[in-house]
């Protein structure tokens, strides 16, 4: 039996989803996403070394921080389940997990690129859910991965052509309003992601285990 998903479909129930909570929505991405923003803009002095790098760093936190609040919402959301009241906290080592699988995903991603580029790229899709199983599984860094590679396997194409239109669509944004189409993109491919992740680990359900051993 093949395995897919409709991408239209699916982005239809995120946008639905957005709809309904946006408000929650797009001050999180505001807030983070100008904090972001402003740290970026302040840090061009290249003349005061370490104020420019406390700036950036604070940009990088400020984006990674909104990113798993957005993804953390957007789990329980897609479990029909309202947001929870400690959407923002995170454990020191949900922390650490959530940054070395960033790096571990980028730097595989890298040399898959390097290694003829199709390795990088199959990489990326098949980690993709690494992030959401941390956050919601409570998951370390390399059973994480392992179960984003079990969770996409078969759906490749799938997972491509929605990573696909999410950049598509990414770029669309940068032209309305300087870019102000993030605003929506990124929590409705948030809240898209998050409802793959629950179709096919629902579908997989008990048969993960055997992957972490």
């Amino acid at each position: 039996m093949k395995k897919t998903f409709s991408v239209v479909e699916v982005l239809k129930s995120a946008w639905q989803l957005f709809l309904i909570h946006k408000k929650f929505y797009i001050k999180t991405v505001l807030i983070y996403g100008l904090i972001a923003v402003a740290a970026d803009l302040l840090s061009g002095d290249k003349s005061m070394r370490l104020v420019d790098t406390i700036l950036g760093l604070v940009s990088t936190i400020s984006s990674w921080y909104g990113t798993f609040i957005l993804i953390k919402a957007s789990l329980s959301l897609t479990q029909n389940k309202p947001i929870p009241t400690d959407v923002s906290s995170l454990s020191l080592m949900s922390a650490v997990y959530l940054v070395l699988a960033s790096i571990l995903v980028a730097c595989g991603v890298f040399l898959g690129l390097i290694l003829f580029i199709v390795p990088g790229l199959i990489f990326a899709v098949r980690s993709s859910l690494a992030q959401y199983i941390i956050i919601d599984q409570n998951e370390k860094v390399i059973p994480a991965i392992k179960k984003s590679m079990a969770l996409t396997k078969g759906y490749f194409w799938s997972f491509a052509r929605l990573i696909l239109c999410i950049c598509v669509l990414g770029l669309l944004s940068m032209f309305p309003l300087f870019g102000l189409g993030f605003i929506v993109l990124i929590p409705v491919s948030t809240i898209a992601m998050s409802l793959v992740y629950r179709k096919i680990s629902k579908m997989n359900e008990g048969s993960l285990e055997q992957v972490i051993v």
